[in-house]
């Protein structure tokens, strides 16, 4: 991901970290210098303004660099973790129907101290389970045919249910979605995940996960490393951390498709698409 926006944002990073750290380092040197300055110059006044200047000039590069590429570091960020993920995982479960599946999480859960509810509706949609461990929360969902609108609806659901149900203020969420077969449109958002920002240093990070028991692949974000990430892996892929070499998928084209879009040089592009 090398686009000429990345590039950019990087080196203006480099630039304010420096200007940061030399400024710090001079202020420190100068506080230690200043009686020897004022005994060999009398005033020291130039010194001074010199110093004010520098300082001026970082917290000037500080706020040209957050108001400008702050929320571009952070997609760019997101984009890259879905870009260098594997594009899918192999479940470690035997189950090939959805409700033994469903079963057999419902029981890991329940044997890890969660607290399980089976059969549970929000915002007019049915959960096959929704479970929680302190900061730690999971919503799971059987169907026959997964598509987009199932995950964003689904998604929406559980988000909701967390903020205005469970008043959850900071933690994590998998979102999983179990089915016979899932189409290409879910696939290629099942890489995504929202921050909910509840609070000046609080949030929620809700993360879908699809298994697809026709081929027994998983489709999540696997590379971040998460309670979410754990979560899955031994929850619902019935496995630890990290990822054996078996239980690892290869690469898929949304995700060249996406490195390619990521070479925009405007970040409303990147966004639009």
């Amino acid at each position: 991901m090398t686009g000429d926006l990345r590039k950019k944002q990087r080196l203006f990073k480099k630039i304010r970290n420096i200007s940061v750290i030399l400024s710090s380092v001079i202020i420190i040197v100068y506080i230690g210098a200043e009686p020897y300055l004022e005994a060999a110059f009398g005033n020291v006044l130039c010194f001074e303004l010199a110093v004010f200047a520098l300082v001026l000039a970082s917290l000037v590069l500080v706020f040209v660099y957050e108001s400008r590429y702050s929320k571009a570091e952070q997609f760019f960020d997101d984009e890259a973790l879905k870009i260098s993920d594997a594009g899918y995982y192999i479940t470690s479960r035997d189950e090939k129907d959805c409700k033994s599946y469903v079963n057999a999480v419902n029981e890991d859960l329940a044997f890890n101290s969660f607290n399980v509810e089976r059969n549970v509706t929000c915002g007019g949609f049915e959960f096959d389970l929704s479970a929680r461990r302190k900061n730690e929360f999971f919503y799971c969902v059987s169907l026959d045919i997964a598509d987009s609108n199932d995950v964003i609806a689904y998604l929406d659901c559980a988000k909701s249910d967390l903020t205005s149900q469970k008043l959850a203020v900071n933690g994590e969420c998998v979102v999983c979605l179990v089915c016979n077969k899932v189409e290409e449109s879910a696939i290629t958002l099942s890489k995504n995940f929202d921050r909910i920002v509840t609070g000046r240093r609080s949030r929620l990070l809700v993360f879908p996960v699809i298994v697809e028991l026709e081929t027994g692949r998983v489709y999540f974000l696997g590379n971040k490393v998460s309670r979410a990430q754990k979560m899955t892996a031994n929850y619902v892929m019935n496995c630890s951390l990290p990822f054996k070499e078996e239980y690892i998928g290869e690469r898929l084209p949304f995700q060249s498709e996406l490195e390619k879009r990521m070479n925009s040089k405007n970040i409303k592009d990147l966004r639009g698409n």
